[in-house]
């Protein structure tokens, strides 16, 4: 069995320091597209923790907190001095500034939502991303800016990266030591080229190997279950099949491979599609794709299960399920004899 201290060993990683946002789940799993191994720990860590981690590289994110504020979070020290990329979201990029020499003040016009940020500096964070370009020519991104506070100066070394009509420091860079602040979310859907900014700083800037795959990694997770050997928990594999009531603690869902809920018993997987539950004489239900329960009725003298999602149709016929799609009512054997 591989636990996550022995996955930490094996492969490059990533530290992240939550400082209390929303989307600092989201940040984790953005890294993990880049097949990079990274862990979540509070932003009050000491700096002997930061220092025996061995990150190749530190993500500082969001927060509800204000870095001006005498009584506020504020990364260990140990951040700035190992010399490894740092990356600032949000809150992370405010406190860098406000840490290193800086100044952040409360904004008077607060920003939620959709932005149109200009790179400037030719960074290398940010060079050759971008979304459209202005008619003067320059390169600009579209962004998720959540905000009220803003940096209004640079810390000593840093050069403007990005800015935005209301928000004239929206990112910063020192290349030197390879410090980088955004103000907008590159980890949400709503930033397009996010994907490409955060795979650019793992990868490329603080130079991961990328090997790292969770889909092919078994992982034992820290458990916050007192009696540590009532429960076993184990990642299920693609097309793997789950033993007969076999209980899911927790779900999870990584990309199109859906874990169910708490409580629920499944039976087997199905790779691309979803996962039944019930036992190994009659199927209960259906699990689909986008993470939603379904429960199999009687419609029209067939047993259904339609999606309120996707919109995606299943139909049963003993042990045989059948996807209906909605885009052009294509059927598709998904689980039964008859799959291919």
């Amino acid at each position: 069995r591989t636990t996550a201290s022995n996955e930490s060993r094996m492969h490059d990683k990533v530290l992240i320091l939550d400082f209390g946002a929303q989307y600092t789940q989201l940040i984790a799993r953005r890294v993990r597209e880049s097949k990079v191994y990274c862990e979540i720990h509070p932003c009050d860590v000491s700096d002997a923790f930061v220092r025996e981690f061995g990150a190749k590289g530190i993500i500082l994110s969001g927060s509800y907190m204000a870095a001006y504020e005498e009584f506020t979070g504020q990364a260990p020290k140990a951040v700035f001095e190992l010399g490894v990329p740092v990356l600032g979201i949000c809150y992370g990029m405010q406190t860098m500034a406000q840490q290193l020499g800086g100044k952040v003040e409360a904004g008077k016009v607060r920003e939620f939502g959709y932005a149109e940020v200009r790179a400037r500096g030719h960074t290398r964070l940010l060079d050759g991303i971008e979304d459209m370009r202005n008619s003067e020519g320059h390169g600009l991104l579209k962004v998720w800016m959540s905000h009220g506070d803003k940096v209004v100066g640079l810390p000593p070394g840093f050069k403007l990266m990005a800015s935005t009509d209301t928000c004239p420091i929206a990112g910063m860079a020192d290349e030197t030591r390879r410090f980088y602040g955004v103000q907008f979310h590159p980890e949400v859907t709503h930033t397009p080229q996010g994907r490409r900014m955060l795979a650019r700083f793992v990868l490329d800037i603080c130079g991961c190997a990328g090997d790292w795959n969770m889909l092919t990694n078994v992982i034992n997770p820290r458990s916050h279950i007192s009696r540590k050997d009532e429960y076993k928990s184990t990642l299920i594999r693609r097309g793997a099949t789950v033993g007969a009531n076999a209980t899911i603690v927790c779900g999870v869902t990584l990309g199109r491979y859906c874990f169910v809920g708490a409580g629920a018993v499944i039976t087997r997987s199905v790779p691309d599609f979803g996962l039944v539950y019930g036992n190994p004489g009659r199927i209960h239900g259906w699990m689909c794709q986008c993470g939603i329960r379904l429960g199999f009725e009687l419609l029209d003298g067939q047993e259904q299960a339609v999606c309120p999602v996707c919109g995606e149709r299943y139909t049963k016929k003993g042990q045989v399920v059948t996807l209906v799609r909605k885009s052009d009512g294509s059927k598709t054997t998904v689980l039964g004899k008859e799959a291919k």
